[in-house]
């Protein structure tokens, strides 16, 4: 029987935490094998609450391939959305939905110029799933060994570290 997730995205936006909280558990426990119903997520994605756009993220990334034709609006997302959380989350579900498209790779690239540290950490991160790279890829995160962020510094360096190892 399939899932309908819309019942937990409405919780989102809710007032009663308890449904909050399992909604957020719900769409964050869905895994590649359920039977989700897919729009009314993708649907979320374009939705004026933050909080709900994130938790549709946060299922997307867990639904892995079955979410490809949300690909295109991930990747806006991941490199125009307000909230470096949003951004930091659709960063990651690129990893996971499909590293090797051109659509994600060109966000994974964007992202990391993104203006916060979360963020380019979380791309570094990314950039691991992609399965080949690119000069002007391999370019883009190299210039993250002088980030004037600590913490994406240490990410370069292991990203770059499995990449070395697996080429």
């Amino acid at each position: 029987m399939p899932i309908d997730p819309t019942k937990w995205l409405d919780a989102i936006d809710g007032a009663d935490e308890a449904l909050d909280r399992e909604a957020q558990l719900a769409l964050g426990g869905l895994g590649p094998d359920d039977d989700a119903v897919m729009q009314p997520i993708f649907d979320a994605l374009s939705s004026p609450s933050e909080k709900r756009v994130f938790w549709a993220v946060a299922a997307l990334t867990q639904l892995e391939g079955r979410s490809l034709p949300a690909l295109p609006r991930v990747a806006e997302l991941a490199t125009g959305d307000a909230a470096f959380g949003v951004r930091q989350a659709a960063v990651g579900a690129l990893a996971k939905i499909a590293p090797g498209e051109a659509t994600a790779r060109n966000a994974l690239r964007r992202a990391l110029a993104d203006e916060s540290p979360f963020v380019r950490r979380q791309a570094l991160q990314a950039f691991v799933a992609v399965p080949s790279h690119t000069s002007e890829e391999l370019a883009a995160i190299d210039a993250r060994r002088d980030d004037p962020d600590s913490a994406v510094r240490a990410s370069f360096e292991i990203a770059r570290r499995h990449i070395r190892l697996r080429n």
